[in-house]
């Protein structure tokens, strides 16, 4: 964040496939190696209830990789969960979704 190329609350949308994607990054900035996504969840979350949370919000963070690499055409090096109630970050690497497929 240092690079000082953040955009916070970003409305973002394309088409992806035969639907279009469309929602708000949290936040998103730029490093020298590329995009990264962060995406804050203030719901509360109990013990044993992330990994069935991330199954839903992996599916999100997936169409927001989509979404940065149409527009950009580069793939973001990052999405990375921020659970504020459960102090815990989960990053999931969106180079594991291949470009051109449909979330």
């Amino acid at each position: 964040m240092a690079s000082g190329r953040l955009w916070r609350e970003v409305p973002i949308g394309a088409p992806s496939g035969d639907v279009i994607l469309e929602g708000f990054i949290d936040l998103l900035f730029e490093t020298p190696e590329g995009y990264e996504i962060v995406d804050y969840k203030t719901d509360d979350i109990r013990a044993g209830e992330m990994e069935s949370r991330m199954d839903h919000y992996r599916v999100q963070g997936e169409a927001y990789a989509e979404l940065i690499r149409t527009i950009t055409g580069k793939t973001p090096l990052a999405v990375s969960f921020v659970f504020v109630s459960a102090s815990r970050v989960i990053r999931i690497d969106p180079a594991t979704t291949p470009a051109g497929e449909p979330v």
